[in-house]
Order: structure tokens, then sequence, then C-alpha cells
């Protein structure tokens, strides 16, 4: 098992990130966000291939969410089925430079190697 820690700061407004990050048989990612006066706790479950399982954030006023995409593409949202999101692979946090990694990492590009993500 390997672990790495990352921390980012914003360029845009007061904004830092500490992760963690585990990979061994699935990837897992625990961080710490604060953006100005707010927090955010989330962990993030990736298959070994980088492919989106389930996160849990929460916020500092007490607020969760936590959705899941099981291997047949059914996501819910706190346990609800959500169909429309039949379509969606990856989730984006706007706070998080994490989040971008997971399409990257499928990608596997050489050093150099350009690709268009939608």
């Amino acid at each position: 098992m390997k672990t790495t820690e990352y921390v980012w700061s914003g360029t845009r407004g007061r904004s830092l990130e500490r992760l963690s990050l585990t990979e061994d048989a699935s990837v897992r990612a625990h961080a710490h966000v604060e953006i100005g006066d707010a927090t955010y706790e989330y962990e993030a479950v990736l298959d070994a291939e980088w492919g989106f399982r389930a996160l849990r954030i929460e916020a500092g006023d007490g607020r969760v969410l936590e959705l899941r995409h099981d291997a047949s593409g059914w996501w819910t949202e706190n346990r609800m089925v959500r169909p429309d999101l039949s379509d969606a692979v990856d989730i984006d946090l706007s706070f998080s430079p994490f989040t971008n990694t997971l399409p990257i990492r499928r990608l596997d590009l050489p050093i150099g190697g350009e690709a268009e993500i939608v």
C-alpha cells in the first residue's frame, strides 16, 4: 500500500486542501478543505483504474452528501437512485484539483501525449 500527501493552495481567494491518497487494490483520497471560513471533509473511493465509485462530503455545518456509482452504471445520491446521472462517469468538485485527476489518470497518456476530455 502506498500513501502520498498533497497540499494545494488556491490562486483565487483563500483556499487550502490537504489530501492523503492511498493506492492498493483501490484508490482512496481523504481531504480536508478550507475555503474562506467554510470547511469540508471528503473521501473519494476509486477502483484500481481510477474509475469513480463513491464520495462522501461533509460540510463544516454538518451537511452530508454521499454519491455512489456501481459497476453496472447506477448512481445514487444519499441512497436514492439518480437515473438522470446515468451518462455520468466522473465527479468534479469545483473546489478541488484532485477530481480533475480521474479522467487524466485513466487516459494513461505518454509524456507529451494529448487527448480531449468531454
